[in-house]
């Protein structure tokens, strides 16, 4: 059984990335740079979700077919989020810029767990999948899904990517080009990639090579950060928390959009 750690931390130093714009949990140095996402970047499929309201919020979505989205379930909160419609926009700052907006099809159910009880089971549910009116995708491609990595070296070497509250969004997408899964778990992955507000449902991956292009192959999605004011060192106990992307529902789901 994992060590229970994570319970005994005081709660007020948990974030939810999304709401609280003021903490950042950037460990060691901060070398996060910013990349473009037009059309032919291996970055191409990320882009910004806004739930709109009176307060807009938003977290950073990947698209894993022609027309699906993921990100986080937070977004909304501890509300129910089937049915709900949000707006995503891709290929930000770049003259291709797009957005469509989209309905969630389906949720890990985030709402029916407890935070302060049940963390872990609320990490692992914190996703949704949006579908798309207009199938971005289509132009922009789309990222691969990694259901396991074939060695521990490859979690030992990853990269993240979001739209930060620290930086205009409009100038591009913010990637922390080096980081690292430090504890493997069934229902959260420890991590120490760049998070702050905006970086919930920012896809942590890796780009590799397939028939010659470049392709995102993402393993999981930030959830949670450590909350710190500015830059702190890494230490054991403290990492940022991030839903494997391994749910059974979500791979059906994934493959039967990618075979229409």
């Amino acid at each position: 059984m994992r060590n229970n750690y994570i319970y005994t931390i005081s709660f007020a130093a948990w974030a939810s990335l999304s709401l609280h714009p003021s903490h950042a949990a950037i460990f060691d140095q901060d070398d996060r740079i910013t990349v473009s996402t037009a059309p032919g970047s291996p970055y191409a499929p990320i882009g910004r979700v806004t739930r709109e309201g009176i307060v807009p919020l938003h977290t950073t979505g990947t698209l894993v077919s022609t027309c699906h989205v993921l990100t986080s379930q937070h977004l909304f909160g501890q509300q129910r989020a089937m049915g709900r419609r949000v707006v995503f926009t891709a290929a930000i700052g770049t003259r291709d810029q797009a957005s469509s907006r989209g309905t969630v099809v389906a949720a890990g159910g985030y709402e029916k767990h407890p935070i302060a009880t049940e963390l872990d089971a609320a990490i692992a549910s914190d996703w949704i999948v949006v579908k798309l009116d207009t199938c971005l995708g289509r132009s922009l491609g789309f990222a691969t899904i990694r259901t396991y990595p074939q060695t521990a070296a490859e979690l030992a070497h990853v990269e993240s990517a979001g739209y930060p509250a620290d930086r205009p969004w409009q100038a591009g997408l913010t990637v922390d080009p080096s980081c690292a899964i430090r504890g493997l778990y069934a229902q959260v992955w420890l991590n120490d990639c760049a998070a702050l507000s905006g970086n919930s449902g920012g896809p942590i991956f890796r780009v590799a090579k397939s028939e010659g292009r470049q392709q995102l192959e993402v393993y999981a999605i930030q959830s949670r950060a450590f909350s710190y004011r500015g830059v702190v060192p890494f230490a054991g106990g403290y990492e940022n928390m991030a839903t494997p992307v391994l749910i059974p529902d979500f791979q059906r789901l994934v493959a039967l959009a990618a075979s229409n």
